[in-house]
């Protein structure tokens, strides 16, 4: 499968406001369809922001390196799963990947029950795929 450049490019908002955010969004126009939110526009606003970003069609990847007990993890995921973001990091051990990974899948299944079935076969993979950044195992879903 071969992805344009505007599919592959993940800018990183790493920037400490919104405003910010939003004039270098608006700047990179339709050039750029990805974007990054970490810590420091996430804990400034990104969080609404990227329910912005994801209604206007952008893909969202939101760096927040969850790491806490199972079930924390899980409602993490599945708040996440609401925004519309295509990846997050969570860093964790198998069992609380497990709960991150099955809470993912049950949310994903009912925002496509909700959408009328549009999530296809190729997009849930991409969601699936592992990052070992670290010795704790890490899983972008």
């Amino acid at each position: 499968m071969k992805l344009d450049a505007r599919e592959r490019l993940i800018v990183a908002l790493d920037v400490p406001s919104v405003a910010e955010a939003e004039a270098l969004v608006a700047r990179l126009g339709e050039t750029v369809s990805f974007y990054k939110i970490g810590y420091e526009l996430a804990f400034a606003g990104g969080i609404d922001f990227a329910r912005v970003l994801a209604g206007a069609g952008k893909r969202i990847f939101l760096d927040l390196k969850l790491h806490d007990i199972g079930n924390t993890v899980a409602r993490g995921v599945e708040s996440v799963a609401r925004l519309g973001a295509s990846f997050l990091t969570v860093h964790a051990y198998p069992q609380t990947m497990h709960a991150a990974r099955f809470q993912s899948s049950s949310a994903n299944a009912r925002r496509r029950r909700a959408t009328s079935g549009s999530t296809g076969s190729s997009a849930r993979a991409r969601r699936r795929r592992c990052c070992a950044r670290s010795s704790v195992p890490t899983w972008c879903w």
